[in-house]
């Protein structure tokens, strides 16, 4: 069994993890709606999730959120059109870099980050 496999199993054995289906957001939802959805899903799979409520004094660009299982994903989040800044773009090539894992993601994106919060 992997380590994942088994981590699925404590965290579900301890009422950490929700059986409850997160439904897609609409891909013409807000970043906030998008965000609001994407930590649903992470929570009721047993995922810690941390991101900066207001961002302002903070490391420009660094990712909307980061979550936290058996391995730790970074995630910038947009709409459907929105774009990465600059500062974004440097945030996810130096994660992605130093071997983690950072992500742009949009609404249209939610069967693949299903899969990878699964």
């Amino acid at each position: 069994m992997s380590f994942s496999a088994k981590w699925a199993e404590v965290l579900e054995a301890k009422g950490l993890i929700s059986p409850v289906e997160v439904p897609a957001p609409r891909l013409d939802c807000s970043e906030k709606e998008f965000q609001a959805a994407v930590v649903k899903l992470a929570k009721a799979k047993g995922w810690l999730v941390y991101r900066t409520r207001n961002s302002r004094g903070s490391e420009m660009g660094f990712p909307d959120l980061m979550a936290v299982r058996e391995r730790v994903v970074y995630a910038e989040l947009k709409t459907k059109i929105g774009d990465t800044t600059p500062a974004q773009k440097v945030w996810i090539a130096a994660i992605n870099s130093a071997q983690g894992e950072c992500y742009v993601w949009r609404p249209s994106d939610w069967p693949t980050i299903k899969e990878l919060l699964k």
